[in-house]
């Protein structure tokens, strides 16, 4: 299993040896879900706006955060969800991050790929959440805007040395997880529906590479914790 970064900071586009040594290891890799089928389920039906959704003091904050020409468009047309994510990046210059570098080297060498959800489960779960609890969150999220470099810095750092407990420092100063009606849908649900296809995984035959977001791993209810109270041995391969 490796934990992943979905970006990665520009100045740092490179993987480490670690993801390829696990790579080539690997005969199947299982990622969460189709990262290429992520737009089907980003946006609002035509004709709406966030604009109607959000006090006018937090529409304009937002507005002013969110980069000119971002490429997946005006701020006003995405999902709130969608944008809660996307604020704790959007001062930053980011790389392809593991799973879409992976992905590409895998079609090229025909590798087998498979999923332990579909991104419109994912988008369900999200989208279920109240509009009040992601107000807060966004409301947060902008609030530390001034510190999402460096934030995604010490990330970064934490993951490329495989200090899980840094890890889990970093990503728990995000509204995700400052507002625990968020973190348990996103991460503590998905979790708990991912692990009885991962224990599956362990009795393949085949050699099988896991990929997960880094912050699915740490925490009582992060995967590493559900593999040993379901009998695993769990340890950090060097």
């Amino acid at each position: 299993m490796a934990g992943s970064l979905h970006v990665l900071p520009a100045e740092f586009p490179n993987l480490p040896d670690w993801i390829w040594r696990a790579y080539e290891w690997s005969e199947k890799i299982i990622f969460e879900h189709d990262f290429t089928a992520v737009q089907d389920h980003i946006y609002l039906e035509r004709g709406e706006s966030l604009k109607s959704v959000l006090p006018a003091p937090l529409w304009q904050a937002l507005n002013e955060a969110w980069p000119i020409g971002h490429p997946l468009g005006p701020v006003g047309s995405l999902k709130l969800w969608t944008e809660l994510m996307l604020l704790s990046l959007a001062r930053v210059r980011i790389a392809d991050g593991v799973e879409t570098q992976v992905l590409q080297r895998s079609l090229r060498d025909k590798k087998t790929i498979t999923y332990l959800e579909a991104i419109a489960e994912f988008a369900e779960l999200a989208d279920e959440i109240p509009v009040a609890t992601y107000l807060e969150a966004l409301s947060i999220s902008l609030a530390e805007l001034p510190n999402v470099e460096q934030n995604f810095v010490d990330l970064h750092q934490a993951w490329l040395t495989g200090r899980i407990e840094e890890v889990e420092r970093v990503v728990t100063r995000s509204a995700v997880f400052q507002i625990p009606q968020i973190a348990s849908r996103i991460v503590d649900v998905r979790n708990e529906r991912w692990i009885p296809k991962i224990l599956a995984a362990t009795n393949s035959e085949r050699r099988t590479l896991i990929v997960v977001g880094a912050m699915h791993l740490p925490r009582e209810n992060g995967l590493l914790a559900m593999l040993h109270r379901a009998g695993h041995r769990v340890q950090l391969v060097t």
